[in-house]
């Protein structure tokens, strides 16, 4: 079922035993799970078809390194952010889908903060139930059976760089597949353009109800058992921070841990390899015939991450455009029997430690519905780019021993951090004094408040968020299901 708050009469109170505070990837896949679990299950999302007003209550700001407009970075609307999505297959818009690595789970001495208190193992089964609601192929993205005689891999050796795919999934899952089922559903209620401004607490080890606003001036009240916010890393940190409960945390780890996934762009890349010339092959941006949905990239080993300390990174190749003197050229060197070479961008993506000094505050400002705005405190710190240059110095040795071409680094540029992957800022952990919510994703001293979404995150690895954010909506989904 679903509703629109701009139409509901001042007041309006509903009960529900649970309330899910939004519709993105997160806050769908946990309402999807559920909805034949004899539960009453409300979801409130902020946006409808992001308006220019409610795209408004995004504005916020940041001290510290530039990053991208908040209002650009994040989506209000049903779908969530899924609704930026700009990955696209035979027209369709979709996203890159590929899990964490097992390493990313495990604490490194090398990695401030590193440390999950769950396992790569533990969450493989919901990995694999993840991939099959997104309607995506193997489970393991290090299967390089994809790979075929018209697809050679280039010869990295064990322990050093490996071949890997990202898999691509539609975005219609999350825009128009999920929350047509929820609409159908009548367990389920989704009620639209319902901002929540406050999560109100009882007895100060429970929240009672959650106040949601409208643009039309209607108010009204949510009363459950059991909430879930599934809002986004930085908006589930602001509503968390203005609400004011004491047992969330606010002068611990709440707000902070903030990361990104940052982008280097200074490696340019030299190949005369048949994986690589005249065509990337499996590492092409855009697979063809069976590979279609297969991107193919290039990570690190355990071996390679812990020999060299480094964090995790991964690559991206993308040829480069030459003009037609230099093809004709090209061909002329390959017909008088020399290789043909091939030129690359490289785009790199590295991992952000969870800093706490990166972190959502509150602004003095509020918002047309009176909810606080936030203020961003983030840099890419000096610890951040001490690792850049450890990965990159063993990038360019790794390309260079394998054979598999010749990087060079363009020197003075600076990472671009407007990948629009937030995360950490309700970062899980067994220890409260070390994070917001424990293992079960319930925050740390309140009966029954839960968070989903990349803002658990304790560290975030290289790989794009939503394929593990599913997975842990699936987890808790069950979790709830049987507590």
């Amino acid at each position: 079922m679903e509703l629109d708050a701009l139409t509901a009469t001042d007041g309006t109170a509903h009960s529900a035993d649970l309330c899910i505070v939004g519709a993105g990837p997160a806050g769908l896949t946990l309402a999807h799970a559920l909805a034949d679990a004899g539960l009453h299950i409300i979801v409130l999302e902020s946006g409808a078809d992001g308006d220019a007003a409610t795209r408004e209550l995004n504005v916020g700001w940041n001290i510290g390194d530039p990053m991208a407009d908040l209002r650009e970075s994040r989506a209000r609307s049903v779908g969530g952010t899924s609704v930026l999505w700009d990955t696209v297959r035979g027209g369709v818009a979709g996203a890159k889908y590929v899990p964490l690595d097992a390493i990313d789970f495990t604490k490194r001495d090398e990695l401030p903060w590193s440390g999950w208190p769950i396992t790569r193992a533990s969450l493989d089964p919901w990995y694999q139930r993840a991939q099959s609601l997104l309607g995506l192929g193997r489970f393991d993205a290090s299967d390089v059976t994809w790979s075929d005689r018209q697809h050679p891999l280039l010869p990295f050796r064990p322990d050093g760089l490996t071949s890997t795919a990202y898999q691509w999934g539609p975005a219609d899952t999350f825009r128009r597949r999920i929350p047509d089922a929820l609409r159908a559903s009548t367990s389920v209620m989704l009620i639209r353009n319902a901002t929540v401004t406050e999560l109100v607490g009882g007895d100060g080890a429970s929240i009672t109800e959650v106040r949601w606003a409208a643009f039309s001036g209607v108010r009204g009240t949510v009363r459950a058992t059991r909430f879930v916010l599934a809002a986004g890393a930085i908006e589930n940190a602001r509503l968390l921070l203005a609400s004011r409960i004491p047992r969330a945390n606010p002068d611990g780890w709440l707000g902070r841990g903030l990361m990104e996934h940052p982008i280097d762009r200074s490696l340019r890349l030299v190949s005369r390899h048949p994986a690589l010339s005249p065509r990337p092959g499996f590492y092409a941006p855009f697979g063809t015939g069976r590979r279609a949905h297969v991107i193919g990239r290039i990570g690190c080993s355990d071996g390679l991450l812990r020999a060299d300390r480094l964090w995790n990174a991964s690559l991206r190749l993308f040829p480069i455009r030459e003009r037609r003197l230099v093809r004709t050229a090209k061909r002329l060197v390959s017909l008088v029997g020399g290789a043909p070479v091939t030129g690359y961008r490289v785009l790199l993506d590295l991992e952000q430690a969870p800093h706490r000094e990166n972190r959502v505050v509150l602004a003095d400002q509020r918002d047309a519905l009176g909810v606080p705005r936030v203020v961003l405190h983030w840099r890419w710190g000096a610890e951040d780019e001490a690792n850049r240059q450890r990965v990159l110095a063993a990038v360019v040795r790794e390309f260079s021993v394998s054979g598999a071409g010749q990087m060079a680094v363009v020197l003075g540029l600076p990472v671009d951090p407007d990948v629009h992957h937030h995360a950490g800022t309700t970062r899980m952990h067994d220890d409260p004094q070390a994070g917001v919510v424990n293992p079960d994703l319930r925050i740390h001293g309140l009966e029954n408040l839960f968070v989903i979404g990349a803002s658990v995150f304790p560290t975030a690895g290289v790989a794009n968020p939503t394929l593990t954010i599913v997975a842990l909506g699936l987890r808790l989904a069950d979790y709830l299901r049987q507590a």
